[in-house]
């Protein structure tokens, strides 16, 4: 899938990262940068608003994983099991969200998934602003064969 592909299929599937202004920044087949401009994610605090970042964080870990559904041309329902966040810093400006989707244990969880129909991925999503670390998120997502 291209940039634009995934956009669309974010903005028209998942409403809130259109409202939210999310755009990928960066793509590849183990890797993905979304963004989020300032404006429609800030707070009463002038500052970024939490779910924001734990959305854009949880999203960019997400589409990692969708995105490298679709190249494998496998279906399955994708959900957020659990996840942690730890928020470091304060963000004022408009932010990204990177995850980077470790091969090796994409190949155990196509092995799980192709087995079981069903499969585990432990994620992290790291959150930026101005070039600073201001976020992490560790994630498990679940894929169910549809």
């Amino acid at each position: 899938m291209d940039k634009a592909a995934i956009v669309d299929y974010l903005h028209t599937h998942i409403p809130i990262s259109q409202a939210m202004g999310v755009e990928v920044l960066e793509q590849s087949e183990t890797a993905i940068t979304l963004s989020a401009p300032f404006p429609p994610n800030i707070n009463h605090q002038g500052t970024v608003f939490g779910g924001s970042i734990a959305s854009v964080a949880t999203l960019a870990a997400w589409t990692m994983i969708y995105v490298r559904l679709k190249a494998e041309k496998l279906e399955g329902d994708l959900v957020v099991q659990r996840s942690n966040l730890e928020y470091l810093l304060p963000m004022r400006d408009a932010f990204t969200a990177r995850c980077e989707l470790d091969e090796q244990a994409w190949q155990r969880f196509l092995g799980m998934f192709r087995r079981r129909h069903k499969g585990r991925l432990h994620m992290l999503s790291e959150v930026h602003c101005a070039q600073v670390l201001t976020c992490r998120l560790e994630g498990d997502f679940v894929v169910t064969a549809a």
